[in-house]
């Protein structure tokens, strides 16, 4: 039938904002992969992608990113001055210290430690 104007946004898109929503509850599994997400959602892996690549972002690039600005976030929280950068990293599902380094600086410019420092020595 037709739809009310309310509801104007495609199947696909409300598909895409469940997937998020579930990504997010599911960032802190280091195991979060595209097969999963797929799986869970009843769609094909390969249409999982596709429907990623329709708002230009890749279910890695954006699982990362995620994790990224969560762990970020984290860092910048006085309540986890004590914790370890690698202990909070841990926590959003990211286990390797040198991928975190590598992906952080390369997104953010700084190391996790050097942007921590900045926050916590302004």
């Amino acid at each position: 039938g037709l739809r009310s104007l309310h509801d104007a946004s495609p199947p696909a898109d409300r598909l895409f904002d469940e997937i998020l929503s579930w990504i997010e509850e599911h960032l802190p599994d280091p195991d979060l992969a595209p097969d999963a997400i797929a799986a869970a959602h009843h769609v094909s892996t390969r249409y999982l992608h596709k429907i990623f690549s329709r708002h230009d972002v890749t279910v890695a690039g954006y699982v990362r990113a995620r994790r990224l600005e969560l762990v970020r976030r984290d860092l910048g929280d006085p309540a986890n001055a004590m914790e370890p950068v690698s202990a909070l990293a841990r926590r959003r599902g990211i286990v390797d210290p040198s991928y975190l380094s590598k992906a952080f600086r390369s997104r953010f410019r700084v190391s996790p430690r050097e942007y921590r420092a900045r926050l916590v020595g302004s």
